[in-house]
């Protein structure tokens, strides 16, 4: 009786049933989840990939400049892209360097000097004595020296309207002075053109164009003067400046396009006509 006593009893076919009714359900609501994470799954790599398709878009609207698109030089800022290392010349196969056949530059002594500057030898190579009253003699060897004085100095220039009286009528007549000499003491109009020649081609800024032109020559002008010599010389080219706008206007075909230059805050613009051959 212990021994049957102490054997597990068999589950009825009752609970067998409801057990494997219960794993069912299980499974199935097992199933379901698996079925609802996998879509899940499949809407977030579907968002990864649009999330990517975006940012590479980004990178390659970020790559672009004037270069490599259609966007303008403006676009760029003032990060410029860097030029292609690779050249695009060909091989020619000719040796590096002057050709055979060419003539080449170099600087040529010339006949008309500025000035000469003699060296004399003081004391004789063989026995040493003074040579101040040696006998001189003709020839000699000479070298040429091109450079540009230690100092551009001013050069001060005095207009003198003289008068005369009339002998025949007596009246006093004065001389009349240049259109460009007005006041009692003026800068001339070289220096001018050299300043707005500094500001307007070689784009100098206005400090260091002044600083420049005192150091080289010492006239102790203002950034102001400068300015004022640069809208004179531009509203001198007003008449050239409509002629010009009328020649672009009855082109059929005229080519806008932008610079990378700033002027007043803004962008220069470039207006031209197509090439003729």
């Amino acid at each position: 009786m212990a021994g049957a006593s102490g054997r597990a009893r068999r589950p009825s076919y009752e609970q067998l049933q409801a057990l494997v009714a219960e794993q069912a359900a299980r499974i199935a609501e097992q199933d379901g989840l698996i079925a609802a994470l996998m879509a899940e799954n499949a809407e977030l790599k579907a968002q990864v990939g649009e999330m990517k398709a975006q940012l590479a878009d980004l990178r390659a609207r970020l790559d672009q400049n004037s270069r490599n698109s259609s966007k303008p030089p403006s676009s760029d800022g003032y990060w410029k892209p860097s030029p292609k290392k690779r050249s695009l010349r060909q091989r020619s196969g000719r040796k590096p360097g002057g050709q055979e056949g060419h003539e080449g530059a170099h600087l040529q002594r010339v006949e008309v000097l500025d000035r000469q500057i003699p060296h004399e030898p003081e004391r004789c190579e063989g026995c040493g004595r003074d040579l101040a009253d040696g006998e001189e003699l003709e020839g000699g060897e000479s070298r040429q020296v091109f450079d540009i004085p230690e100092k551009l100095a001013l050069e001060v220039i005095e207009h003198l309207a003289k008068r005369r009286r009339c002998a025949h009528c007596g009246r006093v007549n004065e001389g009349r002075f240049p259109e460009d000499v007005i006041a009692p003491a003026e800068y001339g109009c070289n220096l001018r053109a050299f300043g707005v020649y500094l500001i307007v081609f070689q784009h100098i800024p206005y400090d260091r164009a002044h600083k420049l032109i005192c150091d080289l020559t010492g006239a102790q002008i203002s950034t102001a003067t400068l300015c004022s010599w640069v809208q004179k010389a531009a509203a001198g080219l007003t008449e050239f400046d409509e002629q010009l706008r009328g020649l672009l206007a009855d082109e059929p075909v005229v080519n806008f396009d932008e610079t990378g230059l700033r002027i007043a805050g803004g962008w220069a613009g470039c207006t031209a006509p197509p090439r003729r051959r």
